[in-house]
């Protein structure tokens, strides 16, 4: 609003379409959805605009210890999730609701679309390496080669300690 009292976000949903055989066309929808909304409209909207899809992938990471298989290769959670103390102080701040409070991710059209956390830290920690080896081949000082990966190193590992928020800037 114009004086800063309200806010419209906006999501959209993308159709990409492929020609298969004999005029058969295969379709993928990219679907932008927010963690916190208002309670009522977007979320029952989008739930039932994903329940029409024959697959919904979604963005989840979990330890492999939390997630389970099913004979269709399907990815889940063992377990119901439930938003952190962080995620429910956000949604509260603005009088929306959060996610997991409202939609149905139960259904059996439903598979998570990420890597376990375990693949996310390895594959991090592997680019983090490369990452500082190039830099370190670049730094003349060793001193400063040094300070450079305890700061890269404390930096990633904040920004996962965290949940993936923002990370602590340097000093």
């Amino acid at each position: 609003s114009a004086d800063g009292s309200s806010f419209e976000l906006s999501t959209c949903t993308v159709t990409l379409e492929r020609s298969l055989a004999e005029g058969e066309v295969e379709e993928v929808k990219l679907a932008s959805v927010i963690h916190v909304a208002d309670a009522g409209g977007y979320y029952a909207i989008l739930q039932e605009r994903l329940d029409a899809c024959d697959r919904v992938l979604y963005e989840l990471v979990l330890p492999r210890a939390e997630r389970e298989v099913d004979s269709e290769g399907r990815v889940r959670p063992q377990s119901a999730r439930a938003p952190t103390d962080q995620q429910m102080f956000l949604a509260r701040e603005f009088g929306l609701a959060h996610q997991l409070q409202e939609m149905n991710f139960s259904s059996q059209k439903w598979t998570v679309g990420d890597l376990d956390l375990e693949s996310i830290r390895e594959l991090s920690a592997r680019a983090r390496e490369e990452m500082q080896e190039g830099y370190s081949q670049g730094v003349a000082d060793p001193l400063l080669a040094r300070a450079a990966r305890t700061l890269a190193d404390d930096a990633v590992q904040d920004w996962y300690d965290t949940g993936g928020g923002s990370a602590s800037a340097p000093p």
